[in-house]
């Protein structure tokens, strides 16, 4: 039990700190939010509780002035203070004119241009870390806004419109951080509403739509704003996107540029990394995409053949995320294809990497397929050689000769490509008994 002092000590220091929660200062509102943590666990009572007798305090200054009067690093403590107030439980704010004034207020900011939230242009670039950190707090803010069940009252549709617009814009951000921010909000919306009205939804994807137009506006940053959409959007993609950007990945491993990748590091070529991007995308597609299989394949071991590279590729990665996504159809895809070089490495490859287990289940579900192949291989090449021919005729006995040699030829060539195929399922039962060592004795 606390003692009176105590108490009174309690409610002094809440008094102190509680302000501090607006403090302009990041590291200040962190320790103001850490010492509330701290009380709780003291005290058993909740935030909410804690913060009570002090409410004006915090509030009074952050709704007595309109933002956009104050200082960068006063409108984030504000905005920030308002959102530790929104997430808490049980709730400590309620939707109120005032703040619905000061969400309208955050989401200008949201929307607004860099250049019109400086003074004047020639200040964006010493002000960008500030704006950036303005605009990732006012994005948090709304998505805390928009998870409180009250926000989503009719009369307020018309505000949850505009900052499911905003988070889409915010989506092409050149800022991780903003992004990042805009994400987690279109993923909160998605969670309470699972349609999105089709204008907005229209409105959102046409920039990224329009990049994917013409191969030349494709950017590193826009095909991981595309990869983004899909991971919360998949429903609404056809798998017609991975067509296209297919198309695209011929035109960006055009054979110049290959050629001179072979004298640079390649994974620090613009191009390279456009293709990777490209790539990144493939296993985020809807679930129909595995008929896309042979086309991705095909195009990663033309781009590592003209580059030529193996294990060092920047293209196996984004690959076998794919594969896993798909790893029934991977598998006998790559069993059909073993006699391949190059596939069969690929394979191996995939299967040897940790994040292969589905790959690897797959195949170990294939052994049926392995087995007759290896069976297939034991069996003798049927050569129809001209051996029964007419020994009374000279001529043709001569001829057989020359057929005989010309098969035997034929024939060693027909022993290395079985001896090949052997070593490569050899490799793969090797390569996957590490992480199933059980494997074979199990079937």
């Amino acid at each position: 039990r606390l003692t009176a002092d105590n108490v009174r000590l309690i409610k002094s220091f809440l008094a102190l700190i509680t302000k501090e929660l607006a403090n302009p200062s990041t590291e200040v509102r962190e320790a103001a939010k850490a010492c509330l943590d701290i009380l709780v666990g003291v005290t058993g009572c909740s935030v909410t509780a804690l913060l009570l007798p002090s409410r004006d305090r915090l509030l009074v200054p952050i709704f007595g002035k309109p933002l956009r009067a104050l200082p960068h690093n006063m409108q984030i403590g504000n905005i920030d203070a308002i959102t530790y107030c929104l997430s808490l439980d049980p709730p400590f704010l309620e939707i109120n004119e005032e703040l619905l004034r000061l969400l309208s207020e955050a989401l200008a900011l949201a929307d607004a241009e860099d250049q019109a939230l400086v003074n004047h242009p020639a200040q964006v670039r010493s002000n960008t870390a500030s704006l950036t950190h303005l605009r990732h707090v006012c994005i948090r803010m709304l998505t805390a806004a928009m998870v409180r069940p009250e926000f989503a009252d009719a009369k307020n549709t018309p505000t949850r419109a505009r900052i499911i617009s905003v988070f889409f814009k915010s989506l092409y951000h050149k800022s991780v951080e903003v992004v990042d921010a805009a994400n987690d909000g279109l993923k909160q919306v998605l969670l309470q509403q699972q349609k999105l009205p089709r204008d907005l939804l229209q409105t959102g994807l046409r920039p990224i739509l329009m990049n994917l137009s013409d191969y030349k506006r494709l950017t590193v940053a826009s095909l991981d704003g595309l990869a983004r959409l899909l991971q919360l959007l998949t429903n609404y993609f056809k798998v017609e996107v991975g067509r296209k950007l297919l198309d695209h990945m011929q035109q960006w491993a055009n054979p110049q540029l290959l050629q001179a990748a072979l004298e640079k590091s390649i994974e620090d070529m613009h191009e390279i990394k456009i293709l990777v991007a490209i790539l990144q995308v493939f296993h985020l597609l809807p679930s129909s995409a595995n008929v896309l299989l042979d086309d991705l394949v095909s195009s990663v071991v033309n781009l590592e053949v003209h580059l030529c590279r193996r294990e060092s590729s920047p293209f196996r990665k984004p690959l076998f995320k794919f594969l896993n996504r798909y790893p029934a159809e991977s598998a006998v895809y790559f069993i059909e294809r073993i006699e391949s070089t190059h596939f069969a490495r690929i394979f191996t490859h995939a299967i040897s990497c940790p994040e292969s287990g589905p790959l690897r289940e797959a195949l170990v579900n294939h052994t049926p397929m392995l087995v007759n192949l290896l069976n297939g291989l034991s069996e003798q090449p049927s050569t129809d050689t001209a051996m029964a021919v007419d020994e009374e005729k000279a001529d043709a006995v001569i001829q057989a000769h020359k057929q005989t040699a010309e098969e035997a030829q034929d024939s060693s060539g027909v022993v290395y490509k079985r001896l090949y195929i052997a070593m490569s399922v050899v490799s793969l039962i090797h390569t996957c008994m590490e992480y199933t060592p059980l494997w074979l004795e199990e079937r």
